[in-house]
C-alpha cells in the first residue's frame, strides 16, 4: 500500500486542481477490500 499515491488534476473548465487517488493494482485492490474499503471515481471510500 506504500506506492499508491495521490496525484492533482486538472479538469476542463475548473480554476483549482481536484486530488485523486491513482489506480492501484490488482493486489492493492484486494488488499483494500479485505479491510472494507474501495476506490470509487478516484475517491476512497468505506464499503
Amino acid at each position: 500500500m506504500r506506492t499508491l499515491h495521490s496525484c492533482l488534476m486538472w479538469l476542463p473548465g475548473k480554476r483549482k486542481a481536484v486530488r485523486m487517488l491513482e489506480e492501484p493494482s490488482d493486489e492493492q485492490t484486494e488488499i483494500m477490500r479485505a479491510f472494507g474499503w474501495e476506490i470509487a471515481g478516484g475517491i476512497l471510500q468505506k464499503i
